[in-house]
């Protein structure tokens, strides 16, 4: 009876040993797409810090532009209403673009 209860004991062992073994891959595995995933988040934390840096650029040259044409819209007395006359839709243009800005998603960059 005792050789019986040691048999069971060494099977129920091994099955215990073997999925010990099995949970420590999978954890293992799991902290491997931990690590992987978090490599990926910096590269892409990276990219889209770079990203805004070059719309900052972009941004700001383009209001320096902009004033840089208002100041010489301003001296040549053109109005809005000048510039629509070479595209009626200016206006459109401008509001449409500015909602653009507004509803734009930085996870999509």
């Amino acid at each position: 009876d005792i050789r019986a209860q040691f048999s069971g004991l060494k099977v129920n062992n091994e099955h215990l040993s073997q999925r010990v073994a099995a949970l420590q891959e999978q954890v293992s595995g799991e902290e491997k797409l931990k690590a992987t995933f978090e490599e990926f988040k910096r590269y892409e934390d990276d990219r889209v810090e770079q990203r805004c840096a070059e719309l900052d650029e972009r941004v700001a040259k383009g209001m320096s532009e902009g004033l840089k044409h208002g100041v010489e819209h301003g001296r040549s007395q053109l109005e809005l209403k000048s510039i629509e006359a070479y595209d009626p839709e200016a206006e459109v243009k401008f509001f449409a673009a500015l909602q653009s800005l507004k509803d734009f998603k930085f996870s999509k960059i």
